[in-house]
């Protein structure tokens, strides 16, 4: 959280097989300037995606690989308003993803 000036953040904890290992992430919205997040592995905490408070505003790319979330993450990601491109492999476990009109707004 010391980082205020971090603009591009990779993470990844997959081992020599592939295979998603658990990502211990504490909140980043503190991150003003963080603009790029790539993070490949399990959420090991997923209230952290699936609160408001967990990413920052700053967000314009956003990259979650093998992440095993078992709740919709929409109705969070939607409201991060400079998001402009995501992508989500193999990441939700869910059935259904439902996203608000007007959410997006990028």
């Amino acid at each position: 959280m010391k980082l205020r000036r971090l603009q591009s953040l990779q993470l990844d904890t997959t081992n020599d097989f592939e295979k998603p290992r658990d990502l211990r992430l504490k909140r980043l919205s503190g991150l003003e300037n963080l603009s790029r997040l790539c993070l490949h592995g399990r959420i090991d905490n997923p209230f952290f995606i699936i609160n408001t408070n967990g990413l920052p505003q700053s967000l314009t790319y956003l990259k979650l690989v093998r992440s095993c979330l078992s709740e919709d993450p929409m109705h969070v990601l939607q409201k991060l308003r400079n998001l402009r491109y995501l992508w989500l492999l193999n990441s939700y476990t869910g059935k259904t993803m439902e996203c608000d009109r007007g959410g997006f707004t990028q």
